[in-house]
């Protein structure tokens, strides 16, 4: 892994259950504003599952969404309209001539359901992003849950230093707003339902929905700057975990310590990491894996305080990577001295990916 390739935050947006932009999700996580209410969803035992889900009036036209596209799901529109609000915001400072290619991070392939975004979908998202200057024909989707931005981005830093790309977008959205999924959650007694609420020692969690996007540059110049500061990202690393939630393999926490370990080389080696922003959920079987590798990556930490927002918007699927850089993002340029962070993302099933950034001076 090269120490010289870095790619540059220039902007950033994204909707959640608890806001419409990147500072007002950070600013509502950090003061801990919650938005889990009952759902219209019902487990197999006709107890309401508790989600997180954007408010319709937030969604741009949703009725529109709802009537143009009638071969879509409920899901796969609501992740279109969510997709619209967050890559307008990252890219809404762009003054730049040629298209930027996307790199989508999608919903996680599930055994036995039908899961993944549609072709359609793909047609859907571009044509209602054709307000932005996008490169739809060298545009990519990565498909794989939680951890798909951040290998979204390992593909950028390939269209950047490979390619000739100066600029990408990197982006994605997720909504558990799909019965099928839930039924099959449901089945593994993962939901928070009535009577069953997550973060009182339950085991549990909220399905959530969102979209995260991300304008990421090689030109050091472009990047977002606050306060003399500005935020560089490394290549990403990644593990593979054997012992998964649909394995009978035992699980052992490897995966994400592979992940680890290849994002803290190169470029962020010796740095002092005390930040780490988690896709876990709140049920108790991500601990274990956070566990081990923060123990055999030690010399790397210094009490890092661990930020797993999800306690506040839900379980946000495939838009987890984004959202989760965003708002690490939002930390390291507003609160210095804690400036190196790193950023994780687990699947459900074996796929683990990691990347670290940094907030560092501007030349003057």
């Amino acid at each position: 892994m090269s120490s010289e390739r870095v790619l540059y935050l220039a902007g950033s947006g994204m909707i959640t259950a608890i806001g419409g932009s990147t500072e007002m999700v950070w600013a509502a996580t950090g003061a801990q504003v919650s938005r889990y209410a009952t759902s219209g969803y019902f487990t197999g035992d006709r107890k309401l599952i508790i989600q997180a889900l954007v408010p319709d009036q937030a969604l741009p036209d949703l009725p529109h969404y709802l009537s143009a596209y009638p071969s879509l799901s409920l899901r796969e529109k609501r992740m279109l309209a969510m997709s619209r609000v967050a890559a307008t915001q990252a890219l809404q400072a762009y003054a730049g001539s040629v298209p930027v290619p996307v790199l989508f991070a999608g919903p996680e392939s599930y055994p036995g359901i039908d899961s993944q975004i549609s072709k359609g979908f793909s047609r859907a998202l571009f044509e209602q992003l054709e307000h932005l200057p996008i490169a739809a024909g060298k545009s990519r989707s990565v498909s794989i849950g939680r951890p798909a931005a951040i290998e979204a981005i390992k593909l950028a830093f390939h269209y950047a230093y490979d390619v000739g790309h100066t600029n990408v977008l990197v982006g994605g959205a997720d909504s558990y707003q799909f019965s099928p999924l839930l039924k099959l959650l449901d089945g593994q007694k993962r939901l928070s339902a009535q009577n069953l609420a997550p973060h009182s020692g339950s085991d549990a969690f909220a399905p959530g929905e969102a979209s995260g996007f991300l304008w990421l540059t090689s030109d050091p110049a472009q990047a977002l700057q606050h306060r003399g500061r500005r935020i560089a990202l490394s290549e990403p690393g990644f593990g593979y975990e054997t012992g998964h939630w649909f394995s009978e393999k035992p699980y052992r926490g490897e995966g994400l310590d592979q992940a680890f370990k290849q994002a803290i080389a190169g470029r962020f080696a010796g740095k002092t990491i005390k930040n780490i922003y988690s896709s876990a959920n709140g049920e108790r079987f991500w601990g274990k894996e956070l566990g081990v590798a923060m123990t055999r990556n030690h010399q790397n930490f210094s009490d890092p305080k661990v930020h797993h927002p999800a306690e506040f918007y839900g379980d946000i699927g495939a838009a987890t990577g984004a959202v989760l850089i965003g708002l690490a993002s939002q930390t390291a340029l507003h609160l210095p001295g804690d400036d190196t962070h790193l950023v994780y993302g687990s699947a459900d099933q074996s796929y683990r990916g990691a990347i670290c950034l940094q907030a560092e001076p501007v030349a003057a």
